[in-house]
């Protein structure tokens, strides 16, 4: 293809958010064979992606786009869409995935698994973790982004032993030590320690090698699970109701075990 699959800079989001654009970039990149820019941030720099398929990783000036949107994704035929991405390809245009993507069309335009495409440059290999719990609870933004996003203590516990874990090491991960929901999973789970403070990649890493993830809905989280090898990931039902109220369904497809990702996804 002549043209090229083209993400731009100023990218949304955090880590879990950047990479769902950067999955979408790749995966229409291998689909169409096509040349893929993708802009190099403080997370993006952090993965190794195909080399031979990134063109550049500089913030640049595309012409004659075929500028997507987000709808795109979730109301336009499949296929429909992937002959307008092609027709524009085939004649030297680019094709611009949205700076603001997260879900939209995740399963749907995923033509090979994620971690085929994308993997950490470095990390650190923790080993003993597969058969322990990783309990990540997000706060800080959460209070502001979604109340409803934040887990409270009873929420983790009743996973653990509503899915026989109990046994296993348990490891919590936070950026709000401080929450009420972190002291009392410290206080009532006896398994339980807080996992020492590393650098994100280190963080991300070690969530990634743990053999059951018990999360916030958060993206970081997600992405663990999705590049890492877990047994089970576990999120809230009262999370995925108020998705279906709301009339978001990326997080009611996952609870409905449609991303075949990950090896199972329960809801509690």
């Amino acid at each position: 293809m002549a043209g090229r699959i083209y993400l731009p800079g100023g990218l949304r989001g955090r880590l879990g958010n950047q990479l769902f654009k950067v999955n979408m970039a790749l995966q229409l990149s291998v689909f169409f064979d096509a040349r893929v820019s993708i802009p190099f941030t403080k997370y993006t720099k952090l993965f190794k992606l195909p080399g031979f398929r990134v063109v550049s990783c500089k913030r640049l000036e595309a012409n004659n786009n075929l500028i997507l949107r987000c709808s795109d994704f979730v109301s336009r035929d499949k296929s429909d869409l992937l002959l307008k991405i092609g027709e524009h390809l085939q004649i030297g245009n680019d094709v611009t995935i949205p700076p603001n993507l997260l879900g939209e069309g995740f399963e749907t335009y995923s033509f090979l698994h994620p971690r085929e495409l994308i993997s950490l440059k470095k990390y650190r290999d923790y080993g003993y973790l597969a058969n322990s719990v990783a309990l990540h609870f997000r706060g800080t933004d959460f209070l502001e982004w979604s109340p409803a996003a934040l887990m409270n203590a009873d929420f983790y516990m009743e996973s653990i032993y509503t899915l026989g874990l109990s046994h296993l090491d348990i490891n919590i991960f936070s950026d709000d030590l401080e929450s009420t929901t972190v002291r009392h999973l410290v206080k009532y789970l006896p398994k339980s320690r807080i996992f020492p403070k590393s650098s994100l990649t280190n963080t991300f890493s070690a969530l990634s090698q743990h053999g059951h993830i018990i999360a916030s809905p958060s993206t970081f989280s997600l992405w663990a699970a999705l590049l890492g090898s877990p047994s089970s990931l576990t999120i809230s039902r009262k999370w995925i109701d108020a998705m279906v109220n709301a009339g978001d369904n990326f997080w009611p497809l996952m609870a409905e075990n449609k991303n075949s990702y990950i090896h199972e996804i329960n809801i509690v």
